[in-house]
């Protein structure tokens, strides 16, 4: 792993003259690596600017233990009452993995499984990913999976705007920031619209995408496959490159 490999680099990323995000992570390239800054988009509400919450700043001091500031995180998530979405939760779903893992995994939301064991990527989607890895030589445990939302929307609905600002910047660019993958993987469609401003998975999927510093590739939901028959064989596709990158990735 490349946790004896990480020096400590500052970067500044300003999205406007009111935001300004400070990345610390390990130098990897003569490129920065900053977070993307996002800007969400949810199916079924307008286009969400974020705004930065007042004292969100203070409390992210350098880290020069990301590890334990994931877990600091973690907590808060466990216990976040920041909006509706705690009401209807059962357990919040903060993610895990490895904190210098290089790839990660970014769905929309916990699911039915995920909201009863607080485990991220659980039950047939966990599975899949299990399959896909298999002869790779990267485990599972090599990801930090992590989603857009932290707990289950009732009903698995969609998350609304203000539910996916409350959690991306309060948690998931934070997290971003303290993992510094190699490598995002995004599934589904408010992955992609609030990470990469896209409209559509299929605009994005099939190849790798360079934004904000990072590189990022981008499918549906491995559930989806379950239930639109026509996505499967995309889904197979997009996951074989997946596969490929990571090859690709771990023989440099």
């Amino acid at each position: 792993m490349r946790g004896s490999q990480r020096k400590e680099s500052s970067i500044t990323t300003t999205q406007s003259p009111q935001r300004a995000v400070r990345v610390r992570g390990a130098a990897r390239s003569s490129q920065p690596r900053g977070p993307a800054l996002f800007k969400g988009v949810s199916a079924r509400s307008p286009e969400v600017e974020i705004r930065e919450q007042p004292n969100v700043s203070e409390e992210r001091s350098p880290n020069k233990n990301p590890a334990r500031r994931l877990k600091q995180l973690a907590a808060q998530i466990r216990v976040c009452t920041k909006c509706p979405l705690c009401h209807s939760r059962t357990i919040a779903v903060p993610g895990e993995g490895d904190p210098d893992a290089e790839f990660m995994i970014i769905g929309e939301g916990p699911g039915k499984d995920e909201d009863k064991t607080g485990h991220p990527f659980v039950g047939s989607a966990g599975r899949y990913l299990d399959h896909v890895l298999e002869g790779t030589g990267i485990q599972r445990s090599d990801f930090f999976i992590t989603n857009i939302v932290k707990c289950r929307p009732p009903a698995n609905r969609t998350p609304k705007g203000n539910e996916i600002e409350t959690c991306i910047t309060n948690y998931l660019m934070e997290q971003i920031e303290l993992i510094d993958p190699h490598l995002v993987l995004l599934l589904g469609s408010v992955a992609v619209k609030t990470v990469l401003s896209r409209k559509s998975v299929e605009e994005v999927r099939g190849k790798v995408i360079e934004w904000e510093g990072r590189r990022y590739l981008a499918t549906y939901h491995p559930a989806a496959r379950f239930y639109r028959e026509d996505l499967g064989a995309k889904i197979a596709a997009d996951f074989g490159l997946l596969k490929r990158e990571l090859k690709r990735i771990q023989s440099r």
